[in-house]
């Protein structure tokens, strides 16, 4: 059955199909000028369908009943829900914290198929980090003879400690069992604001923190080194699958791959990273390098980095 009306050049039109066994709803096509509205939805008002002619099967779903109005209740004291974290199995336990800044202990995380992780007030972050080093880094007191060292991961950060190091210490630069790299020139956010005041100066510091995160002294010196995200991504691949804290010894690829394009891995969105440190590039105390051509031609990156 179909059903057509016009109405001051305003079309309304009422289709009704049947099928065997299944009822259809009416569907409606309305073309109206806003000038004619109110005239139309008088029209409306007026029509009326035969409900007759409506099929009628067992497959239609029945009306919900209205219920009887009564007397409202009184309000029981609301519980105050506790915080949980998808994919995690570790539930909050704290009723009151500031969005920006977590619980005391990290959100330890690992779906299925994924390398375990960690959320430190919002952030992903290896599942060894603790909030209380990752908050310190934020807020510790930057030296003016300070370098750092700033990358996503897999970018060149070890090389450029190593040349950094040898620059500064020269004959003195030793690394080895009892005084590795990693303790000579710690990474800020791993270990915590307060080891760095055990270390001495210049200090030599390592940091996967975006520009945001970093903290900052406009004397010191900031190195970002920058990788073709194809190689980094592949880098950080193996080194997921390699490190045993993330227990991801039989990791996938292409489940890497959409955590990595997504920005769902540890230290964040590799773009987002990029892009914060690409508007301080003109910045007198920040240099900008490039892996591939400190690779290409190194000698001359090491001046850069001398001067």
């Amino acid at each position: 059955m179909a059903i057509r009306r016009t109405f001051c050049d305003c079309s309304f039109t009422i289709s009704l199909k049947r099928r065997a066994h299944c009822a259809q709803a009416a569907s409606f096509n309305l073309s109206i000028p806003s000038t004619k509205m109110v005239k139309v939805v008088q029209f409306l008002k007026h029509l009326k369908l035969d409900t007759a002619d409506l099929p009628n099967c067992e497959r239609t779903p029945p009306c919900t009943p209205k219920a009887t109005l009564s007397p409202p209740a009184t309000p029981c004291p609301k519980t105050p829900k506790t915080p949980a974290t998808p994919s995690s199995p570790f539930e909050l336990k704290a009723t009151t914290f500031c969005f920006r800044k977590g619980p005391d202990r990290s959100v330890v995380y690992q779906p299925h198929g994924h390398p375990k992780q960690a959320v430190i007030d919002g952030e992903i972050w290896p599942p060894i980090f603790k909030p209380k080093n990752v908050r310190s880094a934020k807020i510790m007191r930057v030296e003016d003879t300070d370098v750092f060292i700033a990358t996503y991961p897999k970018c060149g950060t070890t090389w450029l400690q190593h040349i950094c190091s040898q620059l500064i210490k020269g004959e003195n630069y030793q690394a080895g069992r009892g005084n590795e790299l990693c303790m000579q020139s710690p990474m800020i956010e791993r270990m915590g604001g307060q080891f760095t005041t055990t270390l001495n100066h210049p200090r030599i510091l390592k940091t996967h923190f975006n520009h945001m995160n970093c903290p900052k002294n406009t004397k010191a010196k900031y190195i970002y080194c920058v990788r073709n995200p194809k190689d980094c991504l592949t880098s950080y691949f193996h080194h997921n699958r390699n490190f045993k804290i993330y227990n991801w010894g039989d990791g996938d690829w292409q489940v890497f791959f959409d955590l990595f394009i997504n920005g769902q891995l540890a230290f964040g969105d590799y773009f987002d990273h990029l892009l914060t440190w690409l508007s301080h590039l003109n910045d007198e105390n920040v240099l900008f390098v490039k892996y591939e051509e400190m690779y290409a031609d190194l000698e001359s990156h090491i001046y850069k980095v001398l001067k």
